[in-house]
């Protein structure tokens, strides 16, 4: 390069300058920017054949699939497992199972869940809500106190009960994906064999 030529143009970055702030759309939402508290939960949409397990909850007079609170010293699947074995006495897995290749010493992979929610619980805290579909493996039907009562939901009677809209979206949408899916072997934990999920012998007892 001679000494009067001129200097190299430099490209910008079309899709820096198109979008300066990659989670924009994140922060344009209210929950995007609260700074309210919030709190890992866990929530299980549990199929069965062509039902979902749908709970009313007495306290909060709404139905809900079961789940609840990760405690400090749980990992999120061991949340899930133990709160809807206390709210259902099922004992269920995440569907799809986990490929456990991933495992090493010091590193123990978890299935991911379907998605994430935050939602707002009131004005002092809001809860970050990770949603799972799930496959019973063993147990039965025995609701706890914080149920009024427990149904197995078919797709075309979501409409006929009084649910909030995120929940009647997202059930049908795993009822669709099961019914495109293919009924678990024994081998891989069929309810009517009682094939236990990993672990399952450390699942906690009722609180």
């Amino acid at each position: 390069m001679s000494l009067h030529s001129d200097p190299p143009v430099r490209r910008k970055d079309s899709t820096r300058s198109r979008n300066p702030r990659p989670f924009a759309s994140l922060e344009a939402h209210p929950l995007g920017r609260s700074p309210r508290p919030k709190h890992l939960v866990v929530t299980a949409y549990i199929i069965r054949k062509d039902r979902v397990l749908l709970l009313r909850h007495r306290k909060l007079r709404r139905w809900l699939p079961p789940g609840g609170h990760v405690e400090a010293t749980e990992d999120p699947l061991r949340a899930l497992i133990r709160e809807v074995y206390e709210e259902t006495g099922y004992l269920v897995r995440p569907w799809p199972v986990r490929d456990p290749r991933g495992d090493e010493p010091g590193v123990l992979v978890l299935p991911a869940p379907h998605h994430i929610q935050v939602e707002t619980i009131d004005a002092r805290h809001e809860h970050i809500n990770l949603i799972y579909p799930c496959e019973v493996v063993a147990g039965d039907l025995h609701p706890n106190a914080e149920s009024r009562e427990v149904r197995w939901v078919s797709r075309e009677a979501l409409d006929d009960l009084p649910l909030g809209a995120n929940v009647r979206h997202f059930a049908g949408i795993f009822l669709e994906a099961a019914s495109r899916t293919r009924r678990p072997s024994p081998q891989e934990g069929d309810p009517e064999r009682g094939v236990l999920p990993e672990d399952s012998s450390r699942v906690s007892n009722r609180r």
